[in-house]
């Protein structure tokens, strides 16, 4: 498993790299393909991707540090 900084810095170089091709004149195709290299790795590892999505759900809605605990039914 990778550690949690290297799965942030892949995020992170992610959004970069979706930021830059949004800006006029888009990006280098060299940028799209280290985009979709990024996105391959990032796709390795689904249940941190989860994590992150919920983490980024919580902090929307005001529940930001907010931990999820299994229901016990």
């Amino acid at each position: 498993m990778k550690s949690v900084n290297e799965l942030l810095d892949l995020f992170m170089r992610q959004a970069r790299l979706e930021r830059a091709m949004k800006q006029p004149g888009g990006a280098r195709v060299i940028d799209e393909q280290e985009l979709h290299a990024v996105r391959r790795k990032l796709a390795a590892f689904p249940d941190a991707i989860r994590a992150v999505a919920q983490a980024a759900h919580g902090a929307t809605n005001g529940n930001a540090g907010a931990v999820a605990t299994p229901n016990k039914t």
